[in-house]
């Protein structure tokens, strides 16, 4: 028969056992913190697009046509969503501006983006 020797090196199953645990923790972390990231990435996006609907609606609003003084609405069609724009537009008193206020909003109605801003009035 063969003996054993007590200086072989070799790992034992509780070690093995731990070292599992332990890659398997740091594995479910950083899938956590890669789905937090795509979550974020995919949230920034989509407020990017909102405020280039507003900003394209600005400059619909400064070179299609003159700006009536009221509040005008309408709607906006996105490939995924849609959304609603309304603007508000006042006299200043004193000087020769008008206020403009141009918000967009969700399709539930919530306020999405939001921008006001002085305009020369139509002569």
């Amino acid at each position: 028969m063969k003996k054993m020797l007590s200086n072989e090196k070799a790992f034992t199953l509780i070690e093995v056992l731990i070292t599992v645990g332990v890659v398997s923790l740091g594995l479910v972390w950083v899938m956590h913190s890669l789905r937090t990231c795509l979550s974020s990435v995919e949230a920034s996006r989509e407020i990017f697009k909102q405020y280039l609907l507003i900003e394209n609606k600005i400059w619909e609003l400064e070179n299609g046509r003159n700006i009536p003084l009221g509040i005008e609405e309408g709607d906006i069609q996105e490939e995924d969503r849609s959304y609603r724009w309304k603007t508000e537009v006042t006299e200043v008193e004193n000087i020769s501006l008008n206020k403009l206020k141009l918000g967009v909003y969700g399709e539930k109605g919530e306020k999405i983006a939001h921008l006001e801003t002085y305009i020369l009035p139509e002569e």
